[in-house]
């Protein structure tokens, strides 16, 4: 098999038909994507429950519970198993501050 050096044709491609070279250059790729071009992946500060995600956050669970229920903090959901949510905690904090800055704007407005 032809080695291919596009990594546009490689991300076209299933990964049952990679090779182990295809792959390595894929992963290398990806994590360069990641990171910036530093070389390391950014990292991500996970939590795993509304109690957690408050005390990072630094406000009450109710508080946590009425985000989530409105939606704001859906694009910092990782991942969701049985009764399990996994939230980006970083993603999250900044979220819920956008929340809060158009809120106060809105009510500025007014």
């Amino acid at each position: 098999m032809a080695k291919k050096n596009n990594i546009q044709d490689l991300l076209g491609m299933p990964l049952w038909q990679l090779t182990g070279e295809d792959y390595v250059a894929l992963h290398a790729y990806a994590v360069e994507k990641v990171s910036g071009g530093n070389g390391t992946p950014a990292p991500v500060t996970r939590v795993t429950s509304i109690h957690a995600l408050a005390q990072y956050i630094h406000c009450s669970d109710s508080l946590i519970f009425r985000l989530r229920r409105e939606g704001v903090l859906d694009d910092a959901v990782i991942s969701r198993v049985g009764k399990t949510i996994t939230f980006d905690a970083e993603a999250a904090l900044r979220l819920a501050n956008e929340y809060q800055a158009q809120k106060r704007a809105n009510k500025s407005e007014e």
